[in-house]
């Protein structure tokens, strides 16, 4: 199979969305598929066209599918004209909502900011005309995908981790002498967005000192210019490479996966956080908000805990599992089962792989 790929930039691999393009077109390429490529992928297994519309012309002449995941190039390029008449399948990647703008724009009542979704939405109902399925990230996002975008052929395929690479037997970093004899309690992640938890876990941070000093927590940003509280028990590292993430986790005794509630979106908690599959495929216990996928994932005291978000409750949970070494080592064992049997990467790659070879006999 021949797939016309349109991704962010992913290659080299970072965080976040390039986590998913990186391990996508890895295991496409490992499968025997060929990527074609018009904007300047720095992917080397990509067959690269011109970065211009006769090289997209060609790489569509020469593609089975479409993939697109950068939503901007649909639009602004004649991908969307030409796929029509070459009769050539689009599959769209759709991770998040237009209304997600409101998470950033702080408010939900600017008038300014509703009337842009407004246009925004009916750009993407526009586009979805010439999409032939949709692959979502969530049950949220395939419902958005059917009900506003009106893709008929809306698929859900959650993420997942690479259990190989986030192997606890992996070699671990030696502890900074400063993390000798502590606790630690990690979380990874991108700080500067409105969704993240920080405040809750600061506060949790600030309580817990009060309470056990032989407890850390260790904050990996992604954002390197965040500014971070200056507290004793509070550790950052920034841009830590996703390749050197395990061994980072590896050193962990416990991991956060908290976020703030979703009330201002309609669709609810839609994501599908690549920390959580990281975290349990690395075998650690984890403590995460219960809502959205997270809630379907983790089951409770059995691979992980969940929690209301209260400071309490996730105090708590951080002591009991340093008093309770063989329940967390359990829910951690627990944690990784989970990502093996389902939640990794070379399953993803596996029903993307069988929704694009479906979408091709369709036509």
């Amino acid at each position: 199979m021949k797939i016309g790929f349109f991704y962010p930039e992913y290659y080299p691999v970072s965080a976040s969305a390039s986590v998913h393009g990186y391990q996508l077109a890895r295991g496409l390429v490992r499968r025997g598929h060929k990527l074609l490529t018009c904007i300047g992928d720095k992917n080397p297994n990509c067959v690269k066209y011109p970065q211009n519309r006769l090289g997209c012309l060609k790489m569509i002449r020469d593609a089975d599918i479409l993939y697109i995941r950068l939503m901007s190039y649909f639009e602004h390029t004649v991908i969307w004209k030409l796929a029509k008449p070459f009769n050539l399948p689009v599959v769209w990647e759709i991770n998040a909502p237009v209304e997600e703008q409101l998470l950033f724009a702080g408010e939900s009542d600017n008038t300014e900011i509703i009337n842009e979704i407004k246009i925004q939405n009916q750009k993407r109902r526009f586009y979805s005309f010439f999409v032939d399925g949709a692959i979502c990230v969530s049950e949220e996002m395939r419902k958005y995908s059917q009900d506003v975008l009106k893709i008929k052929n809306a698929y859900f395929v959650p993420n997942g981790s690479d259990p190989q690479l986030f192997n606890p037997n992996n070699a671990v970093h030696q502890r900074p002498e400063s993390w000798e004899n502590k606790f630690i309690v990690l979380w990874a992640g991108n700080p500067a967005l409105p969704q993240q938890a920080m405040e809750l876990m600061y506060n949790v941070a600030k309580k817990i000192q009060e309470i056990d000093r032989g407890i850390m927590f260790v904050f990996i940003s992604s954002e390197p210019g965040f500014e971070f509280p200056q507290e004793e028990n509070i550790a950052v590292l920034s841009k830590v490479n996703y390749l050197s993430m395990p061994s980072y986790i590896n050193n962990a005794d416990l991991c956060l996966c908290l976020y703030n509630s979703y009330q201002w979106s309609k669709y609810g908690c839609y994501i599908s956080p690549l920390k959580l599959f990281d975290y349990m495929a690395c075998a650690k216990p984890v403590i995460a908000s219960n809502i959205g996928q997270i809630a379907n994932i983790i089951e409770n005291d059995i691979n992980g805990m969940l929690t209301d978000n209260r400071i309490e409750d996730i105090i708590d949970k951080i002591l009991d599992c340093k008093k309770n070494p063989k329940k967390a080592m359990d829910m951690g064992k627990q944690a990784r089962k989970t990502i093996v049997d389902f939640y990794n990467w070379d399953r993803v790659v596996q029903q993307t792989e069988d929704i694009l070879m479906s979408r091709i006999k369709k036509k």
